[in-house]
């Protein structure tokens, strides 16, 4: 079973940290998350700090948050990488169970799935659905996939990403 290594860019993201948090802590798979924080101002740091599964936290300047992705990448130890923005979090607790599971198969590099957009306050209120649709060939290719902004929303996971950049 391959490793799995969560990166959660933070700065100033006290007011949705604690769901995001909360639905990698639920998750019912042990993987390595990282907060990059980009020496946020508010509370960011101490709601983080208070979360015991978090395997480390570092806050430094950055360039931005696809620095901090970055950053984190080449921290992570896992051998899949997933991206969980700090204002995220996963639909239910089996989310990381069935990428896992796709990444049993080694063959396979990358994995991505459909969005739910819910609404800020009731984030049980669905307000857009987002389809991933069926992987082109060489939609991962070009000038942009030079740097980490592709892969936000859709690659959430990928194995050796490296090679992918």
């Amino acid at each position: 079973m391959p490793d799995i290594s969560i990166i959660t860019a933070t700065y100033n993201s006290t007011a949705t940290l604690r769901d995001c948090l909360n639905s990698v802590r639920d998750q019912r798979l042990s993987v390595e998350h990282l907060i990059i924080d980009g020496v946020s101002k508010d509370t960011t740091l101490k709601v983080a700090g208070s979360y015991p599964h978090i395997s480390r936290i570092i806050s430094e300047p950055d360039e931005g948050i696809y620095d901090a992705m970055n950053k984190g990448i080449n921290v992570a130890t896992g051998e899949v990488i997933g991206i969980l923005n700090s204002d995220d979090f996963y639909a239910d607790d089996q989310v990381l169970k069935r990428v896992e599971e796709v990444f049993k198969n080694t063959s396979v590099e990358t994995c991505y799935g459909n969005l739910h957009y819910v609404d800020a306050v009731n984030t049980s209120k669905v307000t857009r659905n987002w389809r991933a649709g069926c992987f082109r060939a060489g939609a991962f290719t070009g000038a942009g996939c030079r740097r980490i902004r592709p892969f936000l929303s859709v690659v959430p996971f990928t194995r050796n990403l490296a090679s992918l950049i």
